[in-house]
């Protein structure tokens, strides 16, 4: 568990019961609830592993059905290396443009394609009082299911490696006193405009919580400096 954040342990544990037989292609996994019971972790830890394992081509979920393992040949949602090696050698800044563009598009997306009982989900999970504690790692999964929902498998490639990347640069904003509460209202607002079909608002929304992510970047550098 040291070197690793615990949903990529989670992701390669599911990856050997697959390479073992323990899990085989075609079988639905568990729900949540109990497949985090099987594997003793949180419901938050298990979402995130599964969010890595369905960016990497490796599990398809279907709405109001389940999750399922894909053959090989299937596998398709991941990035080539050359991609995950740009996303790693590049700045906060230019990932930060790059979640914008790719963001808003997503809200855009999801406007258009997801259904009122997948956004009253994605409410659930924003209102929830831990929106972020360590383990169960709300704010990813908040941002990866927005991109799910808009039915790119490449945006979800994309999602899921610059979330890695900036991990603890986002771990050390949210552990900032109101972060996580400014955080859960900018959330908020996403979903709002998502649930109205309002496509300009969500531009807008997702525009606005990128702006502050970038300014409370910049403030807590600017008082690091001081220091």
């Amino acid at each position: 568990m040291e070197n690793k954040c615990r949903s990529e342990q989670v992701a390669e544990r599911i990856i050997r019961m697959i390479e073992s037989g323990e899990l085989r292609v075609g079988d639905k996994l568990p729900n949540e609830p109990e497949f985090a019971r099987q594997l003793g972790i949180s419901r938050g830890i298990l979402r995130e592993g599964l969010a890595q394992l369905k960016a990497q081509g490796i599990i398809s979920r279907k709405p109001k059905d389940g999750t399922y393992i894909l053959p090989q040949d299937d596998q398709h949602g991941g990035m080539t290396e050359s991609a995950r090696r740009m996303i790693q050698s590049s700045s906060f800044r230019n990932i930060m443009e790059m979640r914008d563009a790719i963001e808003q598009k997503a809200a855009v997306l999801a406007v258009e394609r997801a259904t009122d009982e997948e956004l009253e989900e994605l409410r659930e999970i924003v209102m929830k009082s831990e929106q972020h504690s360590g383990e169960d790692d709300l704010d990813f999964y908040f941002h990866y299911r927005l991109v799910e929902l808009s039915g790119n498998s490449i945006f979800m490639g994309i999602v899921n490696t610059y979330f890695e990347e900036i991990r603890q640069i986002r771990d050390e904003n949210l552990n900032e006193p109101g972060h996580r509460q400014e955080v859960q209202r900018e959330h908020l607002a996403i979903i709002d405009a998502i649930c109205r079909r309002d496509r300009v608002a969500a531009v807008i929304a997702v525009e606005e919580h990128m702006t502050r992510i970038w300014e409370r970047w910049r403030r807590r550098n600017a008082a690091a400096r001081k220091e």
